[in-house]
């Protein structure tokens, strides 16, 4: 998510003030002014797409910060091969998504928390699994001119197990 993000590598941990923020440390979102949201849509190898939408609303009478985001991926239809390479006449596909929740709160000015509440939902071809999990991050300020340090603990949550026919 977010093309700066992954040019930052780990350190976009430490950012603050957009809703990309969900993503990456739901902390982050504490310091968004006003409404925010983020788009991402990623092509990647063997026509896989990621995607990524959020938005985050201030709720300003409590210092703190409500978001919702979206994130999918997924590879297109392609044909089943048996296990000699031939052609079975049936085809599959697969889908990842995950709705999550957010919430952010500056404890005080330089120090805030966020949580993220996530549903998450895999498919490929008829197999099925779904479960829930959590993102939880800090940010702080440092009292050194823009250094601020960020942490976040992420997908914390069940373990998932496909299920169906395959």
């Amino acid at each position: 998510v977010n093309a700066r993000a992954e040019a930052m590598g780990g350190a976009y941990v430490a950012m603050r003030g957009n809703s990309d923020m969900i993503y990456w440390n739901p902390a982050g979102t504490a310091y968004i002014n006003g409404i925010s949201g983020s788009f991402t849509n990623t092509q990647w190898l063997a026509n896989t797409t990621f995607n990524f939408a959020s938005v985050a609303v201030p709720l300003r009478s409590l210092k703190s910060v409500v978001g919702l985001s979206f994130t999918t991926l997924g590879v297109p239809e392609q044909e089943v091969r048996s296990y000699n390479g031939d052609l079975t006449g049936e085809k599959y596909d697969a889908r990842d998504y995950a709705v999550n929740l957010s919430y952010s709160m500056r404890l005080i000015p330089s120090f805030s928390v966020g949580l993220t509440a996530k549903y998450i939902s895999q498919r490929i071809w008829s197999e099925n699994a779904a479960g829930f999990g959590f993102d939880f991050g800090v940010s702080y300020q440092t009292p050194l001119d823009g250094l601020t340090m960020g942490s976040s603990i992420s997908n914390f949550g069940n373990d998932m197990g496909m299920d169906g026919k395959n």
